[in-house]
């Protein structure tokens, strides 16, 4: 069975839990893959949270640990403490019934299961997307903001992107032949 891939799995963020209200408790969204939210609200100074979802005739719960730690430039940073392995996590995904580490449920991520030909298939949708195309596959018309020369370098970039896929595809199709 393939790893399940972080971006399919609903994600919970320390970065998302935020201050309520001053002192008061903080909270947070957690967007399940179909969009709904799962709202969070916990003491702040706690050292856990419990999380609740499901629906009415089903609801579950787990309690998360929470850590802190003082980067060296100040302030503290929030961390979750993993169920499954102890150590600290910035995000755990929702896989299996539970909420858990990426390492701990081996999810991987999608640019982990592409070929070199979809490397650099994404790599020239990327270019061309910031250049302006809707779709990243068409040459979009110079942004009124950027310079001739940047946008003659970067598309170009994006067109050798392009042509380094399909060489990829040619050699990948010719090598089963």
């Amino acid at each position: 069975m393939p790893k399940p891939l972080v971006e399919d799995l609903p994600r919970l963020d320390t970065l998302d839990l935020k201050p309520i209200h001053g002192d008061q408790p903080m909270g947070g969204t957690a967007t399940w893959i179909d969009g709904s939210p799962l709202n969070l609200e916990f003491d702040p100074n706690a050292p856990s949270i419990m999380i609740r979802w499901g629906t009415l005739a089903s609801r579950s719960s787990q309690l998360i640990q929470l850590a802190n730690s003082r980067p060296n430039y100040g302030g503290m940073r929030r961390w979750f403490v993993c169920p499954e392995t102890g150590k600290k996590a910035r995000i755990l995904y929702f896989c299996r019934g539970s909420w858990a580490s990426r390492q701990a449920i081996g999810a991987a991520y999608l640019s982990q299961r592409q070929t070199d030909a979809d490397r650099y298939a994404t790599q020239s949708e990327k270019v061309l997307r910031r250049l302006g195309s809707p779709d990243g596959r068409t040459e979009p018309d110079k942004p009124k903001w950027m310079h001739w020369s940047t946008y003659d370098r970067e598309l170009t970039r994006a067109i050798e992107y392009s042509d380094a896929s399909w060489a990829f595809s040619v050699v990948k199709v010719l090598s089963k032949a």
